[in-house]
């Protein structure tokens, strides 16, 4: 995964995904971001509009740039990575106009009571399987729960489902299937600043 020994600080296992028997890890990056970083409301978001950006004074900018002398003052790659999004950064700031809008979307809560305790009663048989890892009675007693786990959340989602169906609204439907087939993830590269 890395070649820097110092990178990864901690590599632990933790429960599997699906039905899969083998444990997942979880791992914390030990990274530091050069970039100053703005605390900003979680429930503000800004948006750039790529459609309104002045793009020929965006290329005047780039063109102007000496990239040879760019090029020659940071020869190790890493650096000039940064230089790199250090000066596309800064054109992206001048010539792409943005604005900020409230987020609608509301932070994501467990379904019920009933959800909370049995992925509570998930995690501590996991731990307990962890240490007797085969231990038939502990395997057992995971799968079982897992299994109710996975049976809990689906009735949520079809009481939810139920509930826009009857509702009879069209825009809270495609709200729901916008939400079904959008890639929420934004998982970037990690670059070592």
């Amino acid at each position: 995964m890395t070649d820097d020994e110092c990178l990864v600080t901690s590599i632990l296992p933790d429960t599997p995904l699906g039905h899969s028997d083998h444990t997942s890890i979880v791992f914390t990056l030990s990274v530091s971001s050069m970039r100053k970083t703005v605390a900003t409301d979680s429930s503000t978001r800004t948006w750039y509009l790529w459609h309104k950006s002045d793009y020929d004074n965006m290329a005047r900018f780039l063109d102007s740039i000496n990239w040879s002398a760019v090029l020659c003052d940071h020869p190790p790659a890493e650096r000039m990575w940064n230089v790199l999004i250090d000066i596309l950064w800064s054109a992206i700031t001048v010539f792409v106009p943005t604005r900020v809008s409230a987020s609608r979307h509301k932070p994501y809560h467990m379904k019920s009571r009933d959800l909370r305790k049995c992925a509570a009663r998930k995690r501590k048989l996991w731990r307990k399987m962890r240490i007797n890892f085969f231990d038939p009675k502990a395997r057992s007693e995971y799968r079982q729960c897992v299994h109710m786990w996975r049976q809990i959340l689906r009735k949520h989602q079809i009481v939810r489902e139920q509930s826009i169906v009857e509702a009879d609204n069209l825009g809270a439907f495609y709200e729901y299937v916008k939400q079904r087939i959008s890639n929420r993830t934004s998982i970037n590269a990690v670059v070592e600043n």
